[in-house]
């Protein structure tokens, strides 16, 4: 279907819906946080959870991807990332929120991350343009559904 007469071909809509981003957990020494052979004893991807700082419920999921040298691992993302209600301010600038990591009952991080939506042709895009994890900036201008490496 044309977005308008004329128009681009939109049957994929706007990517507002890819309002998400996927995190993958490292340590300082490069081995990967939530393995699946060998998990480490503290952390446990089950008990993994993201919240926002102003308490909405986001969706959450995770996921599991091979390496190098076949290493399984598993990711997590979330969504939800723009809220239409609250975040109209994306629409004209770039907006930041802060999201709570818990990775077991005694270990949280935060992360601030900034996006802005534009709108198309055929609705509103999603780009998300920092990420800052433990005030340093690890994401800049990456884009729609980034993936984020948080090296703990």
């Amino acid at each position: 279907t044309a977005c308008g007469r004329g128009g681009p071909d939109c049957t994929e809509g706007g990517r507002i819906d890819l309002s998400s981003i996927q995190l993958t957990f490292k340590t300082r020494n490069g081995d990967y946080l939530y393995p699946k052979q060998n998990p480490l004893p503290s952390y446990n991807i089950d008990s993994l959870r993201v919240s926002s700082a102003d308490g909405r419920s986001i969706p959450q999921r995770k996921g599991l991807l091979t390496g190098p040298f076949a290493t399984e691992y598993y990711v997590y993302a979330f969504g939800g990332i723009y809220d239409p209600n609250i975040d109209v301010s994306a629409l004209s600038g770039e907006k930041c929120n802060d999201y709570f990591i818990r990775y077991n009952a005694s270990d949280t991080d935060t992360l601030r991350l900034c996006y802005r939506v534009t709108e198309g042709e055929c609705g509103l895009y999603f780009e998300a343009t920092k990420a800052y994890y433990q005030n340093q900036l690890i994401l800049h201008k990456q884009g729609a559904a980034p993936v984020i490496d948080i090296v703990k």
